[in-house]
């Protein structure tokens, strides 16, 4: 679980497939939880880093493809995001790392991650690892 600023909550996270090959696609599902009315509409992003953290495939999107935004989520509610990300053909093989955050695109202001004391962490939206093989 990821909070957001106790403005939004990672609830869960569904990837189809942790194993891909060059030129696949990713699909994954996120699942938010609003812990506040939010009055701004936050894009979320997900980027597949490598492990110097180099962005190696991202999205950048309101949720649902722009069919939830978060200034009209209702406070406990669930909401379902979905994604897909094409692996560039080009990624050498290796273990992946997947990030997910919210920002304002206005300002590019990214939500902070709390953690169980509601504590800044260290900046990351870590949400697991992807292994990219050989074809």
């Amino acid at each position: 679980m990821t909070n957001l600023e106790n403005k939004a909550i990672l609830a869960r996270r569904v990837l189809k497939r942790e194993e891909l090959r060059p030129g696949d696609t990713l699909r994954l599902t996120l699942y938010w939880r609003a812990a506040a009315k939010l009055d701004l509409d936050y894009t979320v992003f997900v980027h597949l880093l490598d492990a110097a953290r180099r962005v190696r495939a991202q999205v950048d999107s309101f949720p649902d493809a722009g069919m939830q935004p978060t200034s009209q989520w209702r406070p406990d509610e669930l909401v379902r995001d979905a994604y897909q990300i094409a692996i560039p053909a080009e990624l050498p093989a290796g273990e992946d790392e997947l990030e997910v955050w919210m920002y304002l695109a206005a300002n590019m202001q990214r939500l902070q991650v709390l953690d169980a004391r509601e504590q800044p962490v260290d900046g990351r939206g870590l949400i697991g690892a992807v292994r990219v093989g050989d074809e």
